[in-house]
């Protein structure tokens, strides 16, 4: 039975959020570019042997996690696993991602950079001091 490559990839994705790493960050891991890491997400392209072997130690799974066929939530990742694969995003998170899935390579490449430049801004992440005012 082929992989679905859109599962895998979100499989990939609620990996690395439960772990609160950024695509730019997983791709220093293992040696590819952040791009590369969001088509794996995206089910655009699917990882040699060697970078899938990479994905699983830097997110200390088994590599079968990724190539079994049930679903990330059905694996145990932490407290913090993804609403997105629970199935109950808040409409903006929707609006978001049909936002994202409408564009091409370029501008999911983009909207990831500046995501992943906004994650790191004190200002913008949870549970800081701005949130509170």
């Amino acid at each position: 039975m082929p992989i679905d490559k859109y599962l895998f990839g979100q499989k990939i994705k609620a990996a690395r959020l439960s772990r609160n790493m950024s695509q730019t960050l997983l791709a220093e891991q293992i040696g590819v570019a952040p791009s590369t890491i969001a088509m794996y997400e995206t089910g655009q392209r699917f990882p040699v042997l060697e970078n899938l072997d990479a994905l699983a130690d830097a997110l200390n799974l088994p590599m079968s996690y990724f190539l079994e066929d049930a679903p990330a939530a059905d694996h145990q990742l932490d407290s913090d696993f993804p609403r997105f694969l629970a199935g109950n995003q808040s409409d903006n998170e929707q609006q978001l991602l049909a936002f994202y899935r409408s564009m091409n390579s370029l501008g999911q490449e983009e909207v990831t950079r500046y995501a992943d430049y906004c994650a790191t801004k004190p200002e913008y992440q949870k549970n800081t001091q701005s949130e509170a005012e």
